[in-house]
């Protein structure tokens, strides 16, 4: 799956605002002499990345069934329920291909110095 041009653009800039508040939280880290665990860096950058899949995969979410005999309901939730998932299990598809682009722009971005275990045993992209 690629990223079209508006895509990339997205998530350039959702890249560049999870450096500057890595940068912001690793810098107050040093002063403090605490360091920030690696899954900090991870769960940012998923968010980041799963908020960009769902503006990019439009919902087709059917009107949620209310009222009615409970014979015809039961089976009319089930549907809706396999309906959200499935969109659900489209956006961490496109949110899996957005969290690879956005983590080595990340991991460009960052300064050795202030986060050296985001390097450590990388996987090169």
């Amino acid at each position: 799956m690629n990223l079209n041009p508006t895509e990339v653009i997205a998530a350039g800039f959702a890249a560049s605002a999870v450096i500057f508040i890595l940068r912001l939280i690793y810098e107050i880290a040093a002063k403090k002499k605490f360091t920030v665990p690696d899954w900090v860096m991870v769960v940012m950058v998923y968010i980041a990345a799963f908020i960009l899949a769902m503006i990019f995969t439009p919902a087709q979410l059917p009107v949620f069934p209310s009222g009615g005999d409970p014979s015809a309901l039961v089976p009319a939730y089930l549907t809706w329920l396999e309906v959200l998932l499935t969109y659900l299990s489209a956006v961490a598809v496109v949110a899996t291909v957005f969290y690879v682009f956005i983590l080595q722009k990340v991991k460009d971005g960052l300064n050795p110095a202030l986060a050296p275990s985001a390097y450590k045993d990388a996987p090169k992209a």
